[in-house]
């Protein structure tokens, strides 16, 4: 285990006061082609009160050193095995100390819209969140309701979760690839916080990663119950909907390709 930043080396970061304090939590490994670029860009904020949590899945290229390079500008950083993506989430929350958490891929980009989105921070019963850009189009687009939810997450580059949420709560990693969206589906069940949205673009969002080309198993085996379990009968039967329309769908395409193939194969 290998670790460093300045809080390690008891320095302690340039707050102003009466502003709430935001940690960004990166997670990584291997990462060298992105690391310096994502430290960058969370230190070039406007916003003063940000501390940047990096959790290295003991990398084998040069993260490590990259890390050692940036330990006067990243408030704490740890190399240690994980047992993946959210597990590595999950650890690094005892090291935040900010009143509100915000999860950056090593290989996203903040805006300065970022900084922004902090003067809304008021209600610590909050979760607050945006814009990302995803495949060079801008997204999510509009406030939140159960049935946006069926068809698709608010991702966590566009979400800051008030500190609270995690008191109670972490990422169940049985899912490899979807547990945020299973948090954020409990979350909104509980009805403990309120999710706000404001149009703000924070973060530009690389599809490349895990997440944008593969696919959890155990989320789309247990995707209808958790829909009728977490957002109710209506969402549920929308989303048998969405289910038939989408098999109905490719039904109709494969005649019609069939079809085609025919007359193509008489012309």
């Amino acid at each position: 285990m290998t670790k460093g930043g300045f809080i390690t080396n008891n320095i302690d970061a340039k707050k102003v006061m009466g502003k709430p304090l935001v940690s960004v939590v990166t997670v990584v490994r291997n990462g060298e082609k992105d690391m310096q670029s994502c430290i960058d860009t969370v230190c070039a904020q406007s916003y003063p009160n940000i501390e940047h949590i990096i959790m290295d899945g003991n990398s084998s290229d040069a993260t490590v050193e990259i890390l050692k390079s940036n330990s006067d500008r990243v408030a704490f950083w740890i190399s240690e095995p994980d047992r993946g993506i959210y597990d590595a989430m999950n650890k690094a929350i005892p090291y935040c100390s900010g009143d509100w958490i915000f999860f950056l891929g090593v290989d996203d980009l903040l805006l300065d819209g970022f900084s922004q989105m902090m003067d809304n921070l008021l209600d610590v019963h909050t979760a607050y969140y945006g814009c990302v850009v995803y495949r060079g189009v801008e997204r999510y687009d509009g406030p939140v309701d159960r049935f946006k939810l069926v068809r698709e997450n608010i991702p966590h580059q566009a979400l800051l979760y008030p500190k609270i949420v995690f008191e109670t709560h972490r990422y169940d990693i049985s899912y490899n690839i979807a547990a945020d969206n299973v948090l954020l589906l409990t979350l909104w069940k509980e009805n403990k916080i309120k999710f706000e949205y404001h149009p703000i673009l924070l973060c530009i969002f690389n599809h490349t990663g895990i997440s944008g080309h593969d696919w959890d198993r155990l989320f789309f085996k247990n995707r209808s119950k958790l829909i009728r379990n977490h957002l109710g009968t209506g969402p549920y039967f929308y989303h048998l909907y969405l289910l038939f329309a989408e098999k109905a769908a490719k039904k109709i395409n494969k005649r019609v390709n069939k079809l085609k193939n025919f007359f193509n194969s008489k012309a």
